[in-house]
């Protein structure tokens, strides 16, 4: 069954592993673009500057540190369900990214958190994610911590690996909803080249030069 970005609901967590870096940036302008009218969308991450090529708009920020993060989840507090973040590549310490999911769920803003592993979390931790996907990973432990953790249904590690391969090599990525496992073609999902987003009302907050000096 495919799978479609416009799927994806508002005020829910999503979460990508694997793939190169144009992938992975492919895949968060579909996600910005379906969700180009939330008023406040936020992008963390050292590659963050890359995604504004194609998307404008966004408040950036591409030099990590607490003062900025917590800047970053002060404005999704007070704007809550009208805030967007994608963390690109931000957390190297899994318990970083558990505090992320739970603190994103606390708050019900539409979420993205991209890495290129797919650590082993927790149980109450990876199920308050509602939708998780896939490319290629060549590092063999997360691709069995994403068996273990996402597929379960399949009913061992051999037959998940055999669907993997034919799947995501493909220019296709792998996506598990409820347990129901479908796949989605970038080929079938054109989107503008370059396009806004956000609310112009925010225009204040997109600024991060005079905010942390």
């Amino acid at each position: 069954m495919e799978y479609h970005v416009s799927d994806i609901k508002q005020n829910t967590i999503s979460v990508l592993f694997g793939g190169s870096d144009s992938e992975q940036q492919q895949f968060i302008r579909h996600f910005l673009f379906h969700f180009r009218k939330i008023p406040l969308p936020m992008i963390l991450g050292e590659k963050a500057k890359e995604i504004t090529n194609h998307v404008h708009g966004l408040l950036v920020c591409d030099t990590l540190d607490q003062e900025k993060i917590d800047y970053f989840m002060t404005r999704a507090v007070l704007n809550d369900s009208e805030s967007l973040i994608v963390f690109y590549n931000c957390f190297e310490d899994i318990k970083e990214m558990q505090k992320l999911i739970v603190f994103a769920k606390y708050i019900q803003c539409t979420v993205l958190i991209v890495s290129k592993k797919c650590p082993e979390l927790s149980y109450p931790i990876r199920s308050k994610t509602d939708y998780v996907f896939s490319f290629r990973i060549e590092d063999e432990v997360s691709k069995r911590n994403l068996f273990n953790q996402y597929f379960g249904s399949f009913q061992s590690y051999g037959p998940f690996c055999e669907y993997y391969n034919e799947i995501v090599p493909n220019n296709k990525i792998l996506v598990s909803f409820i347990d129901d496992h479908k796949f989605m073609n970038w080929n079938n999902v054109p989107i503008a080249n370059v396009f806004e987003v956000g609310s112009p009302y925010y225009s204040i907050y997109r600024d991060l030069k005079n905010t942390f000096k």
